[in-house]
């Protein structure tokens, strides 16, 4: 198993992908989730570019919203069409744009149709029948899209394009090429970096192998799912906090974001340092006095003294409980009729029990 990086294609990728970014917020909202650890790594620098991108884009927003619905639609027009008609080989994008004016009304149908079947059924083999099936009637067509499982905005557009595929690719063209200027004053500022990192990841890949896929991606990728002797690796600037695996047709493609490494290692030591915290929370609770300690605490005694006389052990002893209890995160300071006291805090506790639930398998409900 080898990896080759492929620069041209790279860019090539980006810029396919460049209009994408006045749907930004949305691929911020992908990232992040409910980890903060994104939104702390995602750089301000990032934001910015990508705002000013935006701005930029504003004057084509309606055009660029027929071919490119949002960040995480599925069935793009142009994804559609790559299936079938790889970027790979082309020295620039204005080329690939080229060539795709060449395509004719059945070659652009196939494409997306063969794209659409591919991406719904899994029988690789029936695919070609079903496409050659499907072509010879829009009726069929259409009706295959309308029972598609799409949000009705998208089928809308698939039906639009369906109904003039070459005026569509057209637009679609023509689109691109005023956008090109844009993306080029973007992309001209990372173009050594990514080719730098792009040779980087590729010797590191070819000089560890499958260990090293482990180590470069925090055991997120393993050497199973990729089936090519020489795998192809593309370096993504516009959407660098992501990892993509495209499969097409007869191929597939590694897509590294170039900011991946950082963001995996913040992921890998906050998992470090939340499995650390709930080691020490049930070491904490595995000693029967601590433990006492705690039930007192959550019955609203707070008092050193009380808690002492309550369990017959010296107020010392209660003090340093406490203090573990405290550092280790699972009782709080809190004010209560102008009173200092401690409070357990339960928020902790809970999402300590449900992360070992998920560590330990438990079954769901």
């Amino acid at each position: 198993m080898k990896f080759k990086f492929y620069e041209n294609e790279s860019k090539i990728y980006d810029f396919l992908q460049f209009p994408k970014c006045i749907h930004y917020k949305e691929y911020i909202r992908y990232i992040s989730g409910e980890e903060r650890v994104y939104k702390e790594v995602v750089s301000d620098s990032y934001k910015d570019l990508m705002m000013t991108i935006t701005e930029k884009l504003k004057p084509y927003i309606k055009e660029i919203k027929t071919f490119y619905s949002g960040w995480i639609y599925e069935f793009e027009f142009i994804e559609l069409i790559m299936d079938m008609h790889s970027i790979l080989n082309y020295q620039s994008a204005i080329d690939y744009l080229d060539y795709l004016l060449t395509l004719d009304e059945y070659e652009i149908k196939k494409s997306m149709i063969y794209s659409l079947i591919a991406s719904t059924k899994e029988n690789e083999e029936s695919h070609n029948e079903e496409t050659s099936d499907l072509i010879i009637s829009k009726d069929k067509i259409l009706n295959f899209i309308n029972n598609l499982a799409l949000e009705s905005d998208l089928k809308w557009n698939l039906f639009l394009i369906i109904q003039n595929p070459k005026k569509h690719m057209k637009n679609y063209v023509c689109l691109m090429k005023k956008l090109y200027p844009l993306f080029n004053e973007f992309y001209q500022v990372y173009h050594l970096d990514i080719k730098e990192y792009g040779n980087y990841i590729v010797e590191f890949l070819n000089d560890k192998g499958s260990e090293g896929l482990k180590e470069l991606s925090f055991s997120i990728l393993n050497d199973k799912i990729f089936e090519e002797d020489i795998n192809k690796v593309f370096v993504s600037s516009l959407f660098p906090y992501s990892i993509t695996i495209n499969k097409f047709e007869d191929d597939q493609w590694l897509v590294w974001g170039r900011n991946v490494e950082d963001i995996l290692k913040k992921l890998k030591e906050k998992n470090e340092n939340k499995t650390n915290e709930r080691v020490r929370i049930f070491k904490n609770l595995g000693d029967r006095t601590r433990y006492d300690v705690l039930k007192l605490i959550s019955q609203g005694i707070t008092s050193t003294k009380k808690i002492a006389n309550n369990l017959g052990v010296s107020s010392a002893t209660i003090s340093y409980h406490i203090n573990t209890f405290l550092t280790s995160k699972v009782i709080k300071l809190a004010s209560h009729n102008r009173k200092l006291g401690y409070i357990v805090d339960y928020k902790i506790l809970e999402d300590t029990f449900n992360d070992f639930k998920d560590d330990m398998n438990f079954p769901k409900k």
